[in-house]
């Protein structure tokens, strides 16, 4: 079931709710990235429980925006999160996945597609899908487009880090420790347990 104008609001005691964004660009930026992801965990106190950004270097919009929703559910099964609200502003996305009974799915999506079925069809996971507006949206598409933007300077193969992120105004973030891994087919960096100013 869809919610398309639903605004940001609190998930019930127990529950995991996860906005997750996936955005393109018809010009890379400066570090070479054209797509994004970005993606936050909260509590039913609304407290930010991970925060996730980067690039997965895809250079297809709605299969970039599937495997946001991906990663988004693989790190809910990494972390023990069986009870989840996931959001996204990709109506689009949303609804192809929702007619995948029906055959509605591209063939080119098929293969990221099924792999969410798959991950829905755990009967350990609680699972509702909503889609809503952009501004409902915004601290998952600002942080992720800021950190895939960002340049990263690897020491060794997997990990780099940044020990401090600042940003003024809206969605401010300081003092964080953001860890930025890099692999053959993604870039993350994760936030865990910080205050936010929004």
């Amino acid at each position: 079931m869809v919610d398309a104008g639903v605004q940001w609001t609190m998930p019930p005691q127990g529950v995991i709710k996860i906005n997750a964004h996936g955005f393109f660009s018809d010009q890379p930026f400066e570090n070479g990235n054209i797509s994004g992801i970005g993606f936050v965990f909260r509590d039913h106190t609304g407290h930010i429980v991970r925060m996730v950004g980067g690039s997965l270097g895809i250079e297809e919009e709605m299969i970039n925006e599937f495997y946001v929703l991906l990663t988004t559910l693989c790190r809910a099964y990494w972390e023990n999160h069986n009870n989840i609200i996931l959001e996204t502003d990709n109506a689009g996305a949303y609804w192809e996945w929702s007619f995948v009974d029906l055959e509605g799915v591209i063939p080119e999506h098929r293969y990221v597609v099924n792999q969410l079925e798959q991950r829905k069809a755990d009967r350990n996971l609680r699972m509702e899908v909503r889609a809503i507006i952009q501004e409902s949206n915004h601290l998952a598409r600002k942080y992720g487009r800021v950190i895939c933007k960002m340049k990263m300077i690897c020491k060794r193969r997997f990990w780099c880090k940044r020990k401090e992120y600042k940003e003024n105004g809206s969605g401010c973030v300081s003092k964080v420790m953001v860890s930025i891994v890099s692999g053959l087919m993604s870039q993350y960096s994760y936030v865990k347990n910080f205050k936010m100013c929004v």
